[in-house]
Parts: C-alpha cells; sequence; structure tokens
C-alpha cells in the first residue's frame, strides 16, 4: 500500500481495489496448486515451480524500484504526513505499461503461493517414515522447526525489511527478500538427490468432479425395482477386507 502510494501516486481505493484482488487470487491458488500437484506434476515440482515465480514476481517487483521508467516521475510531497492527498492529485499517474508490470509481478508472486503453501508441509512429511518412531518424531521436529522458522521469517519482514524500504530505499527493500529467494532455490535444488519423492496419484478434487459429473449425466436414470432391495455401491468381496454395501435410499434422489 505504501509502496504504491508513494511511488505510483494512487488514490487509495485504486490500491485497496489492487491489494484486495491479489490476497483474493494468492488465497484460492493454493486450492488449485494443491489438485495439480497432487494428480499431475507431484509435489516436488510445483515447489519448484512455485519458488520460480515467487523469485520472478519479487524481482518484477525490485525492478521497478529500480528503473524509473517503470513508475511514475518521481514528485515532492508538501507533508509526508498530513497533506500526502493534496499532494497526489498533482503528481503523474502510472499509465497502462506501468501498471501491467506492476500486476504482473502480483501475479508471479500468486502462482507461486498457490504452489509452495498446499505443498510446502506435505513435501517436508514425505521424507519422513510415519511407521517408524524415528519418523514420527522427525515429522514432530519438523513442524515446529517450520513454524518457528515461519514466524521468525515474519517479524524480520515486518521490522528490518520495512525499516530498510522505509528509510533506506525501496530498492534494497525489495532486493533483499529477491536475494533470499534466490538462495532458498539454490538451497531446495543443492538436496535433489536426497529427497523421497512421492508420485502424483489422485486428488480428492477430482473423485469430487466426477461424482458432479455422474449426477449430471444421469439426471434422468429413474430408479428400478424395490428401493430396500438395490445397492448404491456393489465392491468386490475378498478374504482380506469385507466391505460394507451401501442400501439404496430416497436420499438425494
Amino acid at each position: 500500500m505504501v509502496y504504491m502510494r508513494r511511488e505510483y501516486h494512487m488514490d487509495q481505493v485504486l490500491a485497496a481495489s489492487i491489494i484486495n484482488v491479489y490476497y483474493g487470487v494468492a488465497n484460492f491458488a493454493p486450492l488449485l496448486g494443491a489438485f495439480i500437484s497432487d494428480a499431475y506434476i507431484g509435489r516436488f515440482l510445483a515447489i519448484l515451480i512455485g519458488s520460480f515465480a515467487s523469485f520472478l514476481g519479487i524481482l518484477t517487483l525490485t525492478l521497478t524500484a529500480w528503473i524509473p521508467s517503470l513508475k511514475p516521475q518521481w514528485c515532492r510531497y508538501n507533508d509526508r504526513n498530513n497533506q500526502i492527498q493534496q499532494s497526489l492529485s498533482s503528481c503523474s499517474k502510472p499509465n497502462k505499461q506501468q501498471l501491467s508490470v506492476l500486476i504482473l509481478s502480483f501475479g508471479l508472486l500468486s502462482i507461486g503461493t498457490g504452489c509452495i503453501r498446499p505443498c510446502s508441509i506435505p513435501f517436508g512429511v514425505d521424507q519422513f517414515n510415519p511407521t517408524t518412531e524415528q519418523g514420527r518424531r522427525g515429522i514432530n521436529s519438523y513442524y515446529s522447526w517450520y513454524y518457528t522458522t515461519l514466524s521468525l521469517v515474519v517479524v524480520l519482514t515486518l521490522t528490518a525489511v520495512v525499516y530498510v524500504q522505509d528509510s533506506v530505499s525501496w530498492v534494497w527493500g525489495f532486493g533483499i527478500p529477491t536475494g533470499f529467494m534466490f538462495c532458498s532455490i539454490m538451497l531446495f535444488l543443492f538436496g535433489t538427490r536426497l529427497y523421497v519423492y512421492v508420485k502424483p496419484e489422485d486428488s480428492v478434487f477430482s473423485n469430487i468432479f466426477r461424482v458432479f459429473v455422474a449426477v449430471y449425466k444421469k439426471r434422468h436414470l429413474e430408479l428400478s425395482g424395490d428401493v430396500k432391495e438395490g445397492k448404491f455401491y456393489d465392491p468386490p468381496m475378498t478374504e482380506v477386507v469385507v466391505v460394507s454395501k451401501l442400501p439404496l435410499t430416497n436420499q438425494l434422489r
């Protein structure tokens, strides 16, 4: 918000609208990312794609602060706290190209969020064997370290990085996270030969979608015979596992 207000001379309504759309997309993107990783590409590749997308997104945002032509011309504020609204009215507004680059950076960051957020914890858990005592302890330790480091990063981001952005420059303020993102990708790739990879099989979203497809295709079928004698689900009977059959009812007819 502060960056778009100060550097792009946006009014508060437009800046808030862009941020709300970004947060909305970023919060729903993990649903799509989880489906794609579980059904098609796997968690490792999803994290890798998301990491590169996040790196390109924050790099693009850094370039908007570094390259003068990517944002409107600089203008002086009469009073940084009290008269910012009056000063913004006399500043040049961002053109379509400048807005496109800014929104592109948000879009890439949303893709990164959609791929990394639903896969980071499951991929870490995949590295441990939950059937052994050592594996269970490893999973518990992984959860603890994951949320500890996440909380630490949030604290540093909201203090040190914000201070650099506000007091030093936006280039360094965005450049520092860009450098850390690049280092994280290199560190992630460093363990490629050590990871345990779980092949993509199917997603719960696929099964839910199949239900709706089946309901639509069979919408004109009528139930025949005695309802009490019909069976919804007729699983194969095995000697090892006995699965109960679901009786046919009028519910959701």
